[in-house]
């Protein structure tokens, strides 16, 4: 928790899912990075991540071909933040799952 400094965390590279030979959504993080003030690009954010790195396996077993971008959300994210990096997400790519336990704790709080 409490890594990397933007409200969303994207890979820098894809070196971060070569464990498990998985294709990064590379057309996705190039237009995210331009939104500074939400995204940052930082992969040593993702060591240790294991909400992530859990789910890799699994990703490359039933979807071979998917590409992936992984996102971490910084705890503490306004409404208004939320919705920005929602709308920027449905503009470059299809999302097709999302895993948000990491907030269940959060859910309800203000």
């Amino acid at each position: 928790f409490n890594k990397g400094y933007g409200w969303a965390i994207i890979p820098k590279d894809r070196s971060i899912l070569e464990k498990n030979n998985l294709v990064l959504d590379t057309a996705a993080v190039k237009e995210l990075s331009q939104k500074k003030e939400l995204f940052q690009e930082d992969n040593d954010s993702f060591s240790g991540e294991h909400g992530i790195a859990n789910l890799l396996p699994f990703s490359k077993k039933y979807f071979p071909s998917a590409k992936i971008l992984p996102i971490i959300i910084r705890d503490g994210l306004s409404s208004d933040n939320s919705e920005k990096i929602a709308k920027m997400l449905s503009l470059v790519t299809d999302l097709t799952s999302i895993d948000l336990s990491g907030l269940v704790g959060l859910i309800g709080k203000s």
